[in-house]
């Protein structure tokens, strides 16, 4: 069981910076600085695909650069 948590420790705060990034962008989206994209369900679809969006990037970089694949691994990055 430990083991399970160990591999998904690391997706915990990407999902949570993923959802912070998203509420961020659509909070400033179009210059209103309010949250009354909420009311339309519509918005709510759009909003989850970005967070999915910005989820499947972090994670895609974190999974590579813990395997070994970026070649600036070794430059301290």
């Amino acid at each position: 069981m430990e083991e399970k948590e160990n591999r998904l420790m690391p997706i915990v705060p990407m999902l949570v910076s993923a959802l912070l990034i998203t509420l961020f962008l659509f909070y400033v989206d179009e210059g209103y600085y309010s949250f009354a994209w909420m009311e339309s369900w519509g918005n709510w679809f759009v909003f989850f695909i970005y967070v999915a969006l910005i989820f499947t990037i972090q994670s895609t970089l974190f999974f590579l650069y813990r395997a070994g694949k970026f070649l600036f691994k070794k430059m301290g990055l």
